[in-house]
């Protein structure tokens, strides 16, 4: 601020005023104008009603009806018109309501490209070494129009570990879609231990695959039961083996929501496991 001196640092604070004096004189405005209509409406419902007591109490005395008659019918009139603006009123909602569950059930109506249900005989079950390569990937996601992945190519060599860095946005999580078969390739091909991918059994293929999301969803249960989603029948040695591959046991052990103390000092891994689960 010293640098700006006072007299920029003043021009500086009155443009930021003058932004928010934009928003504020809208809703402003804004809040004269529906109190405006929500006083019109009252206003006009009372005068409705006087209008028609009048005219009944005008029929009464007139001696052209009886008054119980009169005040019922009126009373009827009331509550069908009220009733009727109710009903008007939540038309928008209901045309909103019947567009999204239009979008909801052409959703769920639609035919899959892949189904996993529905995998031939023939199809490899197990990946061997695990080398994996993208040959001319091409690839652009079904709702976007720009390409993800032009003329991509890598090679991953079995058993090494990689580190996919770029921007958001540049295809890292695509890549790892495209495994998983996700999505259909536009063009080009991925090769694992030097066969198409699509030769491969879906279901199986996935199942040899785990992976964790950039922003990973984990289920109002235990740890155990959040990893046996992977797997229902995996044992208990299992499901130790899978937290520690993931680096997941420093993060068990430092838990306080599910381990005091003395069991954050747990060093024995199995007494810790039991201790989680």
């Amino acid at each position: 601020m010293i640098g700006f001196g006072q007299k920029n640092v003043e021009a500086v604070i009155l443009k930021f005023q003058q932004y928010l004096d934009e928003p504020s004189s809208k809703r402003v405005r804004n809040a004269h104008i529906n109190g405006f209509f929500f006083g019109y409406s009252n206003s006009a419902r009372m005068l409705f009603l006087g209008i028609v007591f009048y005219i009944g109490s005008f029929i009464i005395r007139s001696g052209n009806g009886d008054s119980q008659n009169i005040y019922l019918s009126i009373w009827i009139l009331f509550s069908t018109s009220m009733g009727a603006g109710i009903a008007m009123s939540n038309v928008p909602s209901v045309q909103k309501a019947k567009h999204s569950a239009g979008n909801i059930f052409a959703i769920i109506d639609e035919k899959s490209t892949l189904d996993v249900r529905d995998q031939p005989d023939g199809k490899l079950k197990e990946i061997a070494s695990g080398e994996i390569v993208f040959e001319n990937v091409e690839f652009h996601y079904p709702t976007r129009k720009s390409a993800v992945l032009q003329n991509f190519h890598m090679k991953i060599p079995a058993t090494q570990k990689i580190a996919l860095v770029g921007h958001s946005g540049c295809g890292k999580s695509t890549i790892t879609n495209l495994l998983l078969r996700f999505y259909n390739l536009n063009s080009g091909s991925i090769l694992i231990d030097g066969t198409n991918i699509v030769d491969y059994d879906v279901r199986s293929l996935r199942r040899q695959i785990g992976y964790v999301m950039q922003e990973p969803i984990l289920f109002n249960a235990s740890i155990k039961e959040n990893i046996l989603y992977g797997d229902l029948h995996a044992s208990d040695e299992q499901v130790l083996k899978v937290a520690e591959m993931a680096n997941a046991l420093t993060f068990i052990e430092s838990n306080v929501e599910d381990l005091d103390k003395d069991q954050r000092r747990a060093k024995n891994k199995q007494e810790l496991y039991q201790r989680f689960t």
